[in-house]
């Protein structure tokens, strides 16, 4: 549930008040997770801007209502509104507390964020693309990550501890898929994004994907209509790289 005073995911807000969480909590973001050269498995972490490896890379996400809304009263009529809204107020804070930022929207090549955040333990793989949490579902998003030269005191009660998807006995989300683009042997994101553009009846555009909205892990955060048809219009725009 969102904590009713902050209106942020509780998961995220009601113990992590490290500056970094501080300066992230009013635009609706928090960490979801912290990876070290330590627990960074075989990936390697990107070196920051004097050559160092980082103590920490942390990942900054968005839950619940209060990112949509600062982005909705904020944002500049540009190309991509949303990379230039988060890029204008995470690259200030990463600053202050001297971080650098990256983004996954930077590229090509692209930054591994998800496969940062599965070593992290943030979140876990999911049939129901691109990834899952035990308390958002798939009703959050990766918006950057900072590089610090010190340790992060990440609280490890924030770990995602187990996949919700390795207990799940019903797959409500490959019968709600119309498209049979999400199955037990891979997603087709070609037939997911035909369905959406052509053959659907509206829903999955006006309301995201059905597939998601029918997982049980995550219900009171998934967007907004208006929110979710945002993010669905940008996914369509992939028909043109594909």
């Amino acid at each position: 549930m969102t904590d009713p005073n902050t209106q942020q995911p509780s998961h995220a807000s009601l113990t992590d008040n490290t500056p970094l969480a501080q300066a992230l909590r009013s635009y609706g973001l928090f960490v979801i997770g912290c990876l070290t050269p330590d627990n960074a498995a075989d990936l390697t972490l990107p070196s920051m801007r004097n050559g160092k490896t980082p103590e920490a890379l942390i990942l900054i996400a968005n839950a619940g209502p209060i990112f949509w809304d600062r982005f909705q009263a904020e944002h500049r009529n540009e190309t991509d509104p949303m990379d230039g809204w988060t890029r204008r107020i995470l690259e200030p804070i990463a600053e202050t507390l001297g971080m650098e930022a990256l983004f996954p929207f930077d590229g090509p090549p692209f930054l591994p964020f998800h496969s940062w955040g599965y070593a992290a333990r943030a979140f876990y793989p999911s049939p129901n693309i691109p990834a899952i949490h035990p308390v958002f579902g798939s009703w959050f998003g990766l918006r950057a990550a900072f590089l610090s030269p010190q340790p992060h005191p990440y609280p490890h009660e924030h770990s995602a501890d187990e996949n919700p998807c390795d207990s799940c006995s019903t797959h409500s989300c490959f019968d709600a898929c119309l498209s049979n683009a999400l199955s037990r042997e891979g997603y087709d994101i070609k037939s997911c994004l035909a369905h959406v553009a052509g053959d659907d009846d509206g829903f999955c555009l006006a309301n995201g994907c059905r597939a998601r909205r029918a997982c049980p892990v995550g219900q009171d955060y998934i967007y907004s209509p208006e929110q979710a048809e945002f993010h669905m219009r940008g996914f369509l725009t992939m028909l043109d790289r594909l």
